[in-house]
């Protein structure tokens, strides 16, 4: 009885959606615009090795993501501002994925030894024509580590930009990476949102 009470208590945490977006309408011949919500999906958590513990902490965001599509070329615009532009091809089948440079306010502690600490973001999910339906995720690390910030999205053909009311924080390249130590839960780190609003 204790089992199907939790059960029913995790089950109605929230809805099955984190973003309901609009019905997809029909594609286009010339292009294809599918628009959504980007989000962060976790603002803290600590990695665990055999030499060390690492607290990795990371910006909230809830925010636009707009994706056109002509032909073999997508044109993403993330966030609203400042707005990132991205082109990158995708197949027939709808998959697309990326890793690009970019610039924010990121630290990495020297302790953790990473091979590279410069920031690149990281793309990629599949537009479902069958649906009019998008799903993907997206990654801001230092490098191409392990450790890093990451975020997901949900988009649909042709159905409109979702409300203002939908949005939150916007989206911003910024994480802090550290050693663990007794004092974590202490650090000051500005006004970062380290709970989503």
């Amino acid at each position: 009885m204790l089992l199907v009470t939790l059960g029913g208590l995790f089950g109605c945490a929230g809805p099955q959606y984190w973003h309901e977006p609009p019905g997809a309408a029909q594609s286009s011949a010339e292009s294809e615009v599918w628009q959504g919500i980007a989000r962060n999906t976790t603002v803290r958590y600590i990695s665990v090795s055999p030499l060390t513990q690492v607290s990795v902490r990371c910006a909230s965001y809830e925010d636009l993501i707009r994706l056109e599509r002509k032909g073999s070329t997508l044109d993403v615009q993330l966030g609203r501002d400042p707005v990132l532009d991205l082109n990158i091809p995708v197949g027939q089948d709808g998959r697309f994925s990326t890793v690009v440079p970019v610039e924010g306010d990121t630290w990495v502690y020297g302790g953790v030894m990473l091979i590279d600490e410069s920031p690149v973001l990281h793309l990629w999910g599949q537009l479902d024509d069958d649906s009019g339906i998008g799903v993907g995720r997206i990654n801001v690390s230092p490098g191409d580590e392990r450790l890093g910030c990451p975020g997901r999205f949900q988009v649909s053909r042709n159905g409109g930009p979702p409300a203002e009311s939908e949005l939150g924080s916007p989206f911003r390249v910024q994480y802090w990476i550290d050693e663990l130590d007794s004092n974590d839960d202490h650090l000051i780190l500005g006004g970062w949102p380290f709970r989503r609003h």
